[in-house]
């Protein structure tokens, strides 16, 4: 018996899956025994993969993968062929063993005749759950080529913002590098040399210098434990971010960010074809403020009494004047979807310009805190000098 994939149509709708027959022209006669139109018939592809390397736990995509899978199965789909061939593609081309094992599943899936919308419900949690939903109500509505072409566009905006703030926060973590260093030789080795100077002794740099460097060697292994752990404990992260996001100017950002993915988000989801009420629903996982969250809920009990759009989002009373009447000129021109996108937009260039401004305030302020450490040293370096000049007289 050979495994053939079939395309077919049915009660006005397309569907896909696998038969098991003899040939072609057996599996052909048996689909059509049930009532199916076949418009496709092909022996099933083997999976080019080996299964040891398949076997292995698969775990949520993280930005890198998102997007080279996103953008992968969009590449794809443009070639208008099967879901089991796509996924059966990505799964050739993948980038890491994840992506690989995820689409293997996928392809499993499919191949007991699972539709496209169980199997991307049933691996949301890998794929991410607002990028799956998107993606079936695209499928659902048709329009899931222009819903590809958004959501690898957003996930490839994402992984070029935590670029471009890793690049832009390189620099003050070299300054503050080279400034733990300045200060280390400074208060290790600068300091004592002048000390026993000033009282008389004889200075032999040798034997100050390896005393210094094991001190520095040991300033920079505590600093290097402490970034580790920060790193590496949940608890330390949980209580020292949270402890950084209730500053005023940090907690704004965040706002602001969120508030742009829940606008982008919901542009996705308006334009794949969900309802306002659905495209909330779907928005709304991504704000984690809780007050934000409290006010788009009111939206949401609204939408669901059959109030306008801009009534509802007026009433929030958390987004500013340009959303609201973005939101009042989409809705009358019916072009809601660019409003929300436009919107998003707006929130991002404040979000980034304020993390440009606190980015500058950083490096000023690093030099600051070394400057007084070294002036405090320069005040003990002075002080000792005058006791000692006195004490002669």
């Amino acid at each position: 018996m050979t495994t053939f994939f079939f395309r077919c149509k049915l009660d006005g709708g397309i569907k896909e899956g696998y038969i098991d027959a003899n040939s072609a022209k057996h599996a052909s006669d048996k689909l059509e025994s049930k009532g199916y139109i076949v418009l496709e018939l092909k022996e099933q592809v083997k999976i080019a993969s080996s299964k040891t390397t398949l076997k292995q736990e698969i775990k949520p995509l993280d930005l890198k993968e998102k997007k080279d899978f996103y953008s992968s199965f969009n590449r794809q789909y443009k070639s208008s062929i099967a879901f089991y061939e796509i996924f059966n593609n990505i799964m050739a081309t993948a980038s890491t063993n994840n992506i690989k094992t995820l689409c293997f599943n996928i392809v499993q899936k499919l191949q007991k005749d699972t539709s496209f919308e169980d199997v991307f419900s049933y691996y949301s949690n890998y794929l991410g759950k607002t990028e799956a939903a998107l993606i079936v109500a695209g499928e659902k509505t048709g329009k899931l080529e222009n819903t590809l072409e958004k959501i690898s566009k957003l996930v490839s905006e994402q992984e070029e913002l935590i670029s471009t703030l890793t690049s832009k926060a390189t620099y003050p973590c070299i300054i503050f590098v080279l400034l733990l260093f300045a200060c280390s030789v400074f208060a290790f080795f600068v300091f004592p040399i002048f000390n026993a100077t000033i009282e008389g002794q004889d200075v032999n740099i040798k034997t100050v210098l390896v005393p210094a460097l094991v001190k520095i060697a040991i300033t920079f292994a505590i600093v290097g434990l402490i970034v580790w752990k920060i790193k590496t404990s949940r608890n330390i992260q949980n209580g020292f971010i949270s402890k950084i996001f209730k500053l005023n100017f940090i907690e704004t950002i965040l706002k602001k960010y969120q508030i742009s993915n829940f606008f982008l988000t919901f542009s996705l989801a308006y334009d794949a074809g969900v309802s306002p009420v659905q495209s909330l629903e779907l928005s709304c996982n991504l704000i984690k403020n809780e007050h934000i969250k409290k006010r788009i809920e009111k939206v949401h009990q609204m939408l669901q009494q059959g109030c306008e759009i801009t009534t509802a989002f007026n009433v929030a009373d958390v987004f500013d004047e340009y959303s609201i009447s973005q939101i009042t000129t989409g809705e009358k021109s019916g072009e809601l979807a660019k409003a929300f996108e436009e919107i998003s937009l707006n929130y991002k260039k404040d979000y980034m310009a304020r993390i440009d401004a606190l980015l500058k305030l950083v490096e000023p302020l690093m030099l600051g805190i070394g400057a007084i450490f070294i002036l405090v040293l320069a005040v003990k370096m002075i002080s000792k000098y005058y006791d000692t000049l006195f004490s002669l007289f």
